[in-house]
């Protein structure tokens, strides 16, 4: 028997330009669970235009990105950002809030309009800060901590 694999993320012959400049063209890949992948290529060959694309900062104008099975372009923004987390090279920061609270933000997703974190959104908070090391900066500002330990606070999965 076969066995049919489970992709989070599907991309189906995406195309996106800029004026008379393609950028992509007819753009596939399955990107499957708990798997790790790289996207190589030379500079100005599209990398950043397709992970662009699959965070919603550009859309395609044809063609269409899957997560889970469903159509990002039909997702409401709360439902997407409790599936999809980006985390750029560059994090300069302009706010200058606790970690904690930096931290705590990735939680927005999940907390109900007019309301703020509960015990349970703090408990998820501190599991993840205690997973990626930085359990001890909770008190400190982001823009005191170094550049490597503010990667692992913004880290996707808080």
């Amino acid at each position: 028997m076969r066995q049919v694999k489970e992709y989070s993320i599907e991309v189906r012959n995406i195309e996106v330009s800029f004026g008379d400049f393609n950028v992509l063209k007819g753009v596939s890949l399955e990107i499957e669970k708990g798997q790790f992948y790289g996207i190589l290529g030379p500079n100005g060959s599209g990398k950043t235009t397709l992970l662009k694309s699959m965070a919603k900062a550009l859309r395609p104008q044809s063609g269409a990105i899957f997560v889970d099975g469903e159509d990002i372009g039909r997702m409401r923004a709360r439902e997407f950002s409790k599936k999809v987390a980006c985390l750029y090279q560059s994090t300069a920061i302009t706010y200058d809030y606790p970690v904690m609270d930096v931290v705590l933000m990735g939680r927005y997703p999940y907390i109900k309009r007019f309301q703020t974190e509960s015990v349970k959104d703090r408990e998820i908070a501190k599991k993840a800060m205690i997973a990626s090391n930085v359990w001890h900066l909770k008190d400190r500002r982001i823009n005191e901590i170094s550049g490597g330990e503010r990667q692992r606070v913004l880290l996707p999965g808080h």
